[in-house]
Parts: structure tokens; C-alpha cells; sequence
């Protein structure tokens, strides 16, 4: 008996692809849930690198100013200029605000 004669398909050859649906429905299944738990991990993730990224920036800008800081301080003790010393102060306190920024961050 011949039960899709437009596909030539038997009874028998019907039950053996509904069980491959089956099976195939229920690994997309499976694929689905692993998938929702990857993206919310996913998510997690991307947001951690936010903050991590924020303090990282912090981070940097206090390094680079401690380093300009310790230049003017250079420059300002070889031509013996005290108001600019003073500006290498200032710079290596906003330094200072930096840095404690990038741990309260």
C-alpha cells in the first residue's frame, strides 16, 4: 500500500521519518534551552567587560597623568621653577582622584 504515491512513500518508510522528526525535534529542543542559558550568560558576561573596561580607562588616565605629573616635576627641579612644580602637584593629585575613581568604579 502506497500512501503518498506522490512521494512514493509506504507506511513503514512514514513511521521511520515521523521517529526521525522526533528526534530531530527534540535535539532542536534541547539545542534551544542550552542556547537561552549561553545567551544570558552571554549577557553576564558583556557586562562585566563594561565595568572592567570603565576601570581599566580609569586606570590608564591616572597612569598617564602620574607620568606627566613626574615630567613637570623633572623639568620644573632642572629650571628651578616653583609654580611649576606646583602644576606637577596638581596634576599628580588629579592623578590621585583618578586612581580612586578606577576603585570605586
Amino acid at each position: 500500500m502506497v500512501l503518498l504515491p506522490h512521494v512514493g512513500g509506504t507506511v513503514a518508510e512514514l513511521a521511520v521519518a515521523k521517529a526521525e522528526v522526533a528526534k530531530r525535534q527534540k535535539a532542536q529542543d534541547g539545542l534551544k534551552v542550552e542556547a537561552l542559558k549561553l545567551g544570558a550568560e552571554s549577557k553576564k558576561l558583556s557586562e562585566e567587560s563594561v565595568l572592567l573596561l570603565k576601570r581599566y580607562t580609569r586606570y590608564a588616565l591616572s597612569v598617564t597623568l602620574f607620568q606627566v605629573a613626574i615630567g613637570l616635576a623633572a623639568i620644573a627641579t632642572l629650571v628651578r621653577r616653583r609654580p611649576l612644580w606646583l602644576v606637577s602637584l596638581l596634576v599628580g593629585a588629579v592623578g590621585s582622584a583618578a586612581l580612586i575613581s578606577g576603585f570605586l568604579a
